[in-house]
């Protein structure tokens, strides 16, 4: 989690996404080493620059159900726009309108 948070506050994203899958493990299984929005925006952005738009997804929208914010606050529906841009699909933010 440490590793992870360094990398996403140094731009680092190739070292952020290789955390992703641990992280989301833990999540999934109520192990919050990171807090679960903060995780989310770090996990999209870092597979999103690393060009995992798929993964981007897939990751947004399995942490939809583990974090506070809800659908139509703005970083949420942000963080949606960017990866429907790339996929060229819906997210569930995009779905909640």
């Amino acid at each position: 989690a440490v590793r992870f948070l360094r990398a996403v506050s140094s731009y680092n994203w190739l070292e952020a996404a290789a955390h992703v899958d641990a992280l989301l493990f833990a999540t999934e299984n109520k192990l919050n080493w990171v807090s679960p929005d903060a995780f989310r925006d770090g996990a999209v952005v870092a597979l999103l620059k690393t060009g995992q738009y798929t993964k981007a997804r897939t990751v947004f929208n399995r942490l939809s159900s583990y974090t506070e914010r809800k659908v139509n606050d703005v970083r949420v529906r942000m963080l949606g726009a960017a990866v429907a841009a790339v996929t060229g699909t819906e997210t569930r933010a995009d779905s909640g309108r």
